[in-house]
């Protein structure tokens, strides 16, 4: 049995009507994967720097989340150069550079009533190694070396698949892979020796896919098409 399985979410749904009923042991395989590769690395989570702007700053600030401003980077796949240039043309006083020779940034903030604040939840400063204040004439080096993308994989789940793993726990893991390709490319994979794995179900009134990073977290792709192309066969195992 072939299916092609269209959706424009990391959570994919199909149903069968009539359902299916399967008489014997069964396996499934992921046979094709493509999309238009856009999940991004600055997104809700990572997307904010937050700032004091006034005459008079209180430099022990750290609770007095009443003045805290934030401006967000908007959702999207950047280059840390591009992020530098995306604070410094929209946040008059700061200054951010990229050193390539260590792989970290460097910020300086030349506005006397600025106070820069990166201990902050969804901060930027997760993608630029900063997580301290920075205030007025200081120059600081990120702390952290610069982490352009936190993903490590892209996992692919079937909820009517077993003996899939992750860390040696039994998951319904169908397929995992990691793009070879830059952001914004059409990203094609035909497997040419796919991998079976055995069904849970007996009945098949539908199939729940869902796409997710190697923390199990769901990844977006920016509403762009995903297919899915999928073989069920009889399982080997049942051959007789």
């Amino acid at each position: 049995m072939l299916l092609e399985i269209f959706g424009r979410s990391p959570n994919i749904k199909t149903v069968f009507d009539p359902p299916i009923r399967l008489r014997g042991k069964y396996e499934l395989a992921l046979i094709g994967f493509n999309t238009f590769y856009s999940v991004p690395n600055v997104n809700y989570s990572n997307c904010n720097l937050h700032y004091y702007d006034g005459n008079e700053i209180n430099l022990d600030i750290a609770n007095a989340d009443s003045g805290i401003k934030v401006l967000k980077i908007p959702s999207g796949h950047y280059e840390a150069e591009e992020i530098a240039d995306y604070i410094n043309a929209n946040l008059e006083g700061v200054v951010i550079t990229i050193d390539k020779n260590i792989g970290r940034a460097k910020v300086e903030v030349t506005n006397e009533h600025l106070l820069l604040d990166f201990n902050q939840p969804n901060s930027i400063g997760k993608i630029l190694g900063f997580t301290e204040f920075v205030h007025y004439k200081e120059t600081i080096t990120g702390q952290n070396l610069i982490n352009i993308t936190s993903l490590a994989s892209i996992q692919i789940h079937c909820d009517i698949v077993s003996q899939g793993y992750v860390n040696g726990k039994e998951t319904n893991l169908l397929w995992s892979f990691m793009p070879s390709i830059p952001p914004h490319y059409i990203l094609v994979k035909e497997m040419a020796n796919p991998i079976y794995l055995p069904l849970s179900v007996t009945f098949l009134d539908e199939i729940h896919f869902t796409m997710t990073d190697q923390d199990g977290k769901s990844i977006y792709n920016g509403d762009d098409l995903i297919t899915l192309r999928i073989h069920i066969r009889t399982s080997k195992d049942a051959i007789t």
